[in-house]
């Protein structure tokens, strides 16, 4: 019942956290009066759902796992996303639009760690997930999820700009996150393994699991590096303002 459980909540945590990906989109497009907005709204709906169908076929297919040469192909799930996010942090048009998305939207919206991480703690609960992944022991990125939204109002709300505190928050959150990462890098059951627990990480090689570490990691990371553009951005409170504005 809490294997199944768990894989409902991811299920709806990517649902819930395309649908956000499409609103901040159109909005964007919206507000720059793009043209063919519809046609680009639709090719980046295809493309998240063909990364997703992608990463589930290749689940079911057994791809994730170890060859005869000791390979990990977990690689194939984690570095495309992480490529393309770092080329959005460096695109100079994508950082003019980033300037038209609240910016306590981008914190807001890591209020779905809190459901991850108490999914992992409930797969620990049903005995398929390891317990260094919980906040019983080794990972407290369920911090970020408790926050943010307190961090988004305290930062962004009633007309403020604290952007010292938001720069801090960001930087916080990728700690945790890459420990997080980290601690599931080393919980596999290979040469590498540091934690030798049963059972290990390897669920995420699983659909619907596959997509934590293909999908949602990735946009928790890209969540952070995207407000920091935008906070190193923006000078003040002023600048904030007139970005709407424009």
């Amino acid at each position: 019942m809490l294997y199944i459980s768990c894989q409902l909540i991811i299920i709806a945590l990517v649902i819930g956290l395309t649908g956000a990906i499409m609103f901040a989109v159109r909005s964007v497009f919206r507000r720059v009066q793009l043209k063919q907005a519809d046609a680009y709204l639709r090719y980046i709906q295809l493309a998240i759902i063909f990364w997703l169908f992608a990463l589930a076929t290749l689940s079911l297919e057994d791809f994730f796992g170890f060859s005869d040469l000791g390979t990990f192909n977990l690689w194939f799930a984690t570095i495309p996303p992480l490529i393309l996010i770092v080329y959005l942090s460096f695109n100079r048009t994508f950082g003019r639009l980033l300037k038209l998305i609240p910016p306590a939207w981008l914190i807001f919206i890591q209020v779905f760690r809190l459901l991850l991480d108490l999914t992992l703690w409930l797969g620990y609960k049903g005995n398929f997930m390891p317990v260094q992944l919980t906040f019983e022991w080794l990972n407290q990125d369920i911090i970020v999820g408790l926050t943010a939204v307190f961090a988004a109002t305290l930062f962004f709300g009633r007309n403020r700009f604290l952007r010292r505190e938001a720069i801090l928050w960001n930087f916080f959150g990728i700690l945790l996150l890459f420990n997080l990462s980290t601690v599931l890098f080393f919980s596999f059951p290979a040469a590498w393994q540091v934690f030798k627990t049963l059972p290990d990480s390897s669920f995420v090689t699983d659909i619907p699991f596959i997509w934590i570490p293909g999908f949602l990691l990735p946009f928790a990371m890209a969540m952070h590096l995207f407000s920091l553009r935008q906070v190193f951005s923006l000078r003040g409170k002023n600048a904030l303002w007139k970005s709407y504005k424009n």
